[in-house]
């Protein structure tokens, strides 16, 4: 939703509200971790979060060729 959009119904607000809530949650988590991911270009805490819950704990690939 443009953040010039202004819903006037509660409705329209929640569906505005929460997933800005949610959104700022997840950049928070992501950036808990320490992941450096979103200084590349394209990816955002969404991205970061995803990637970093599917691949977990980064250190157990034995080098950049094994995870990739």
């Amino acid at each position: 939703m443009p953040a010039s959009v202004r819903p006037r119904d509660i409705g329209g607000q929640n569906r505005r509200r929460i997933p800005a809530e949610e959104f700022a949650e997840l950049n928070a988590i992501v950036l808990a971790r320490g992941s450096r991911m979103m200084d590349l270009r394209g990816v955002g805490p969404l991205v970061a979060a995803r990637t970093l819950a599917v691949v977990g704990a980064i250190m157990r690939f034995a080098d950049r060729n094994r995870f990739a």
